[in-house]
């Protein structure tokens, strides 16, 4: 009989079948994190999975597939939600609580379903599995996004629910109690913050400092991220109006025991389910979050009380409900309580690029306010500004000629979205540019760039391919920073600066008006139709590249004197037009703000 290959989803050794030398593994970034930590040699033969998604075609169908799936589900979950908790809401509270970490849900088990499926064949395969008593069930969906899609045991754990679910009794199950703690992310301080004195320490301070009575706040600042300068302007300008909101911060019963009927209800098919339906509500009985089953009604009591307190709260300005379960849900109630939710955009732009994300955002929100672009698509879509703190004080001292700003590369893309070009299967198109790019400058030029690494230790929840790790014969050549100042403070000490991803750090170094250039690798980062010129203007300017090629032969012509090509007709034109289209001044977002609020 041929010995069947061992089946692996992680890198977790401890779950592995004993003496393994015949490998398949499901997951490209499992091999990387084998080779990068020197255990491929253990192995005679290894077969590598390729990515599913390879084509823009490819991403824009999972995103509709995940689309349709999160219509169905939000139907099926809500009359669910009302049955387990008693309740008759709408489905619109449901889906808003639920908010994007729901579709996170979905796309990251749709993305175990589909590797499982593609490439497991229990005649081709064996494995070990997880046991059941194994299993870790999250507080919320911060935890469900760092277990399930960011962490080993999390991917062990949805195998090993596909297996039992397709294929019972046939493998081994080990028992690895205890392999993820939410509380380890959680700090000191941290826990601090969420003792109930301490809010009420915080909101007396607000009210002897600034002066602030929660019965006059009409608009509450939750989770967004405005410069300190930037809200004392609003308070002002308000009366203080507007003001932040001292909310609480829901503490989990650590011992609340799991609600079994519950999560029974939960998991219960419908008939017209198909296999990855099946499988999806199979996984929720061991993975939907306890914020929304045994420890939701605390926290509708809890947040109720809260907002009970704000008399003539009318408006809730929030940016961060996108990744925080418990501001979703308070802000749901709230809306119960006919208080809209603005919804203010992050620091970066989701927007231009193929996939959904946007809409999904706009659709829970009442108002949607832009950092400063326009569009016709839906009403609630309003040109803005933004009060994050994109710049710094420019530095009158150079200590960086070229500065190098890298960013993270990540193992699971949590959205079938263009601008997740950094992630998943577009991960190594990075590297791949930037050899190229690194390939076509001169030994001396390489010897003139300050390389800054992507400060690892702000995500260190989520799973990272290592860029470094493929430029071992480049590194050599730079100077390698600590990442002891910001990025922002070493690009305003820097003549030149190259940005390798897109997110923040360029619209930051653009506006501090430094000469900039950054990457765009087309094949990665996928523009929608409506916004398919949205890097236009930064492309004829030279400022956006988009061949690794032409911008090394752009840097060797600049490098000695940056300022005089940025200074340019040319690239100030193409500077300018982009801003002007795309970001607004800090005072259209104030304006609006202090006009609604009186």
């Amino acid at each position: 009989m041929k010995t069947k290959k061992k089946f692996i989803v992680s890198s977790l050794k401890e779950i592995w079948i004993d003496g393994l030398k015949n490998i398949f593994i499901s997951d490209p970034y499992v091999f990387h994190v084998l080779e990068r930590e020197n255990r491929i040699k253990a192995f005679d033969v290894i077969d590598v999975a390729e990515y599913l998604r390879k084509t823009k075609d490819d991403l824009l169908s999972d995103s509709d597939f995940i689309d349709e799936k999160y219509l169905i589900y939000s139907k099926i979950i809500f009359k669910k939600l009302n049955k387990i908790h008693n309740k008759d809401y709408e489905m619109f509270f449901w889906k808003k609580s639920l908010s994007m970490g729901f579709i996170r849900n979905i796309t990251a088990f749709y993305n175990a379903f589909k590797i499982f499926e593609e490439y497991f064949n229990p005649e081709l395969f064996d494995c070990n599995i997880l046991s059941k008593s194994s299993y870790f069930i999250p507080n919320d969906f911060e935890d469900h996004r760092s277990y399930f899609q960011n962490s080993d045991i999390g991917q062990e754990q949805l195998f090993s629910i596909y297996i039992n679910l397709f294929y019972p009794d046939r493998f081994t199950q080990i028992d690895l109690k205890n392999r993820f703690k939410s509380e380890k992310k959680i700090n000191w301080n941290q826990k601090l913050r969420k003792k109930r004195w301490f809010y009420s320490l915080k909101s007396l301070f607000y009210r002897l400092r600034f002066g602030i009575r929660k019965k006059n706040i009409s608009i509450g600042v939750l989770g967004a991220y405005f410069s300190k300068n930037n809200l004392s302007r609003l308070m002002n300008r308000s009366n203080r109006k507007i003001a932040p909101l001292i909310s609480p911060n829901y503490i989990f019963k650590s011992k609340l025991n799991l609600n079994s009927t519950y999560r029974d209800i939960l998991s219960e098919n419908e008939d017209n389910f198909d296999k990855f339906d099946e499988f999806f509500f199979s996984a929720l009985k061991y993975s939907f979050p306890k914020a929304f089953l045994e420890d939701y009604i605390n926290i509708e009591t809890t947040f109720n009380n809260s907002l009970n307190q704000f008399k003539a709260l009318k408006y809730i300005v929030s940016e961060n409900w996108i990744s925080n379960t418990q501001n979703s849900i308070y802000l749901s109630l709230a809306k119960r309580k006919s208080i809209k939710h603005i919804s203010n955009e992050h620091n970066c732009f989701f927007h231009p690029y193929a996939g959904s994300y946007i809409k999904h955002i706009v659709d829970m929100s009442d108002f949607y306010l832009t950092l400063g672009w326009e569009s016709d698509s839906n009403p609630k879509i309003i040109r803005s500004g933004s009060l994050f703190p994109f710049s710094t004080t420019k530095s009158n001292k150079i200590n960086h000629n070229i500065l190098f700003v890298a960013g993270a590369l990540a193992a699971k893309a949590t959205h079938h979205t263009g601008a997740y070009g950094y992630s998943e299967e577009k991960a190594l198109g990075t590297v791949e540019f930037n050899i190229s790019f690194f390939n076509s400058l001169s030994k001396s030029t390489l010897k003139e760039i300050t390389y800054r690494g992507y400060p690892t230790k702000k995500i260190s929840h989520l799973q990272l391919f290592y860029k470094e790790f493929y430029y071992q014969n480049i590194l050599k050549y730079f100077n390698i920073d600590s990442n002891s100042d910001s990025a922002k403070k070493q690009m305003s000490e820097s003549n030149l600066v190259i940005v390798d991803y897109i997110s923040t750090a360029h619209l930051e170094s653009i506006l501090m008006d430094v000469p900039t250039i950054f990457f765009w690798d087309r094949d990665s980062y996928y523009l929608n139709q409506e916004f398919k010129d949205f890097f236009k203007p930064l492309i004829e300017a030279g400022i956006c590249q988009t061949n690794p090629v032409d911008a090394a032969a752009l840097i060797e012509k600049i490098k000695d004197n940056p300022k005089d090509w940025w200074s340019t007709p040319k690239v100030q034109k193409g500077k300018h037009t982009f801003i002007k289209t795309n970001l607004g001044e800090p005072s259209e977002m104030i304006n609006y703000l202090v006009n609604l609020a009186n």
